[in-house]
């Protein structure tokens, strides 16, 4: 893997790439890497002119038009230090979380995802708050067995 991939292909890796989580959160998190690392640096005249950067950067598929929550959590993870084992928790917290909760997770009882289904109906999650602290406590085990070390 390049050396700026955001998780971990060395031999030593300590996840399983065939769990759900980690099959749903690998595309995520390069996605948001690669945005993240192409847009660092960048200074913008306005905010009118990051938000523009930003949704054009983003937008892939028609499907795909970034709305103002997932502009939002993208300028948010734009200034986070890179992914590693350290900052995962940061990334989780500030980042993946939030863009999940905008995007596939919008309303997490009829969610069509897999993986957030299986979080929506475990036990005790009555409510939007419990999703979202289940989701985070998954998301943050999961991306610090992903991250790269350093």
């Amino acid at each position: 893997m390049p050396r700026g991939y955001p998780t971990d292909a060395s031999e030593g890796a300590r996840f399983r790439p065939d769990t759900p989580l980690v099959r749903y959160l690998d595309p995520l998190i390069y996605r948001l890497n690669v945005t993240c690392q192409e847009i660092r640096d960048m200074e913008f005249k306005s905010i009118q002119d990051e938000q523009h950067y930003l949704y054009m950067t983003w937008w892939t598929r028609r499907e795909d038009c970034p709305n103002e929550d997932v502009l939002a959590v993208i300028h948010a993870a734009r200034l986070l230090p890179p992914l590693t084992k350290a900052t995962a928790n940061e990334w989780a917290e500030k980042a993946i979380v939030p863009l999940i909760l905008v995007t596939d997770a919008r309303d997490y009882s009829n969610c069509t995802e897999p993986v957030l289904q299986k979080i929506a109906r475990q036990k005790g999650v009555k409510n939007w708050a419990t999703f979202k602290s289940r989701l985070l406590a998954a998301v943050t085990a999961t991306l610090r067995r992903l991250a790269r070390p350093t």
